[in-house]
């Protein structure tokens, strides 16, 4: 009996502790790229909900989905490896470019919100991209939050401590077992898996259709990055075009390696094509619209200052042809390379990439500039040609056995 007794006094102890915590509100922002601006007014509409004990965070990002959203949550400790939450939790995420919300909870705000929270985001948050205030929609949001749970039916934390705490013991140790088998279960599931296991086993019918759907999304962007070429040099698009233009390409690429045996993403193949499917249309619809997703240049202030000269019609079509061809060359060396993945980790086109990138969407043109875009447009071919040709010549060399 003495062996038993240290463990139920630590789980007793451990249970002390965590119940008044558990009985603590909190109060969570994280947002690196600092689109709230007045944290003050979220943190105001979270005041209620944090005084009936309620964890709220909030995490404001650039990109992302649920699946990121979970992954936060596991990093700052409000989500268990099992996917359980504190009951206490009220979680609401956004992703600004993906124009993505999602709001998680414990198990103590279910049943007033399993109702209610999609009708929450829809009102508040549906469009985090176009927001004019995205402090006041979030404050909105937890307000609706707030009102949608009815005082009357919460728990009083205060007196419910002392109802479990004489089981606290008991159930700690059941917890402690579950875990136990659930650990062991999945050891035993991981060790019946054939060796070499990876996101893309061999061939299937699913994995076709996404072969085929894959190399059709490629023709796809390297047909709108063209029209991109078609417009450069007299005008800017916009940062999130940009930024569409180089997470496609990035995603594109990965999806390649995955198909060669190197997958190296949190979310599945599936999941990755859909993502990129919705971005492609979004840059699509981008291109039909130049009027929205260009911003030409104005002159501004009390005196308006003369505009800037037009450059010479021979210029602006000599640098959208070279730099179209820049741009095919560049995209056929590295969908060769993510093709091969294996065999291509010492082959570095990143810097070739941004300078073209710059040349797309961050250049102007003048009579002055013009020779210099042009010349830099047909360097960026021609290192990449040069690339290619090497990189054929390797992939023909026998592959050295171990």
């Amino acid at each position: 009996m003495r062996r038993f007794t240290a463990p139920l006094i630590g789980l007793l102890l451990a249970w002390l502790l965590a119940v008044p915590a558990f009985a603590q509100g909190r109060f969570l922002i994280d947002d690196p790229l600092n689109q709230i601006r007045q944290p003050d007014v979220i943190r105001q509409a979270a005041a209620p909900l944090i005084e009936r004990g309620a964890i709220v965070a909030v995490y404001v990002k650039a990109r992302g989905n649920d699946a990121d959203f979970i992954q936060l949550l596991k990093r700052d400790g409000f989500v268990r490896d099992d996917g359980k939450a504190p009951v206490e939790l009220i979680a609401i995420f956004v992703a600004i470019a993906d124009n993505y919300s999602a709001l998680r909870y414990g198990e103590r705000w279910r049943a007033q919100l399993d109702g209610r929270y999609r009708q929450i985001l829809r009102d508040h948050l549906s469009k985090p991209l176009s927001s004019p205030n995205l402090s006041q929609d979030i404050s909105e949001a937890l307000a609706a939050v707030e009102a949608s749970v009815n005082p009357q039916l919460l728990i009083n934390v205060s007196w419910v401590q002392w109802i479990i705490f004489p089981f606290g013991p008991i159930l700690a140790a059941i917890l402690f077992s579950i875990v136990l088998w659930s650990i062991k279960m999945r050891s035993n599931q991981r060790s019946n898996y054939p060796p070499g296991h990876t996101a893309f086993p061999q061939a299937t019918a699913v994995q076709r259709s996404q072969d085929a759907e894959l190399d059709q999304l490629a023709q796809r962007f390297i047909a709108a990055v063209e029209r991109v070429c078609a417009h450069a040099g007299t005008a800017q698009p916009d940062s999130t075009q940009k930024l569409l233009f180089q997470d496609m390409h990035l995603a594109l690429l990965r999806l390649r390696r995955g198909h060669a045996g190197l997958w190296n993403s949190a979310y599945t193949p599936a999941e990755e094509l859909n993502r990129l499917e919705q971005q492609l249309k979004d840059f699509e619809r981008s291109l039909c619209a130049p009027s929205l997703g260009f911003s030409v240049y104005q002159p501004v202030g009390p005196i308006a200052s003369p505009a800037p000269a037009m450059v010479a019609e021979f210029h602006l079509q000599a640098f959208r042809q070279a730099l179209q061809a820049a741009a095919q060359q560049l995209w056929r060396l590295d969908w060769s390379l993510a093709e091969a993945a294996a065999r291509s980790s010492e082959v570095d086109t990143s810097g070739s990439f941004q300078r073209l990138r710059a040349l797309l969407f961050d250049t102007t043109l003048t009579d002055a500039s013009a020779p210099a875009a042009i010349a830099e447009a047909h360097a960026i071919e021609a290192e990449a040609a040069a690339i290619a040709q090497r990189w054929m010549q390797r992939l023909l060399q026998p592959t050295p056995s171990h």
